[in-house]
């Protein structure tokens, strides 16, 4: 399963660490060119302290262009706050299949300002659709 984590800031790095380690091809993608420059020059490996304990993984992917990062992805992991998901929606909408699976991930309740209204408990929000 190909997994596009997106987000280059702690969450976005705890998710892809996670994603590998569980034995998932996963490709990390930033905007920010010098996150990648990093991660490149490390050869993709992210060190982690936490739950899993200490140690390192090497990410399968890294990139800024967010057509690498999503075109076959089966899961998009967007790890970024709320007020940033309509510029990552909008980039990665030429990209994504008709199944891909979209988690949205807000890391705060910034996202809710944006969406249709809250939904009662037992409703489903919205698919995005491209």
């Amino acid at each position: 399963m190909k997994i596009a984590v997106l987000g280059g800031g702690h969450g976005g790095y705890a998710a892809a660490a996670d994603l590998t380690l569980r034995g998932y091809e996963v490709c990390l993608f930033t905007f920010s060119s010098a996150r990648v420059e990093t991660l490149h020059n490390n050869d993709n490996v992210i060190s982690y302290t936490g739950v899993w304990g200490e140690g390192s993984c090497r990410v399968a992917h890294v990139s800024n262009s967010m057509e690498e990062a999503v075109s076959g992805a089966d899961l998009v992991v967007m790890n970024v706050p709320g007020t940033g998901h309509e510029r990552y929606l909008n980039a990665m909408k030429p990209y994504l299949r008709g199944d891909t699976v979209l988690y949205m991930n807000p890391g705060h309740t910034g996202g809710a300002h944006s969406g249709p209204g809250p939904h009662r408990r037992g409703e489903h929000a919205q698919l995005y659709r491209p």
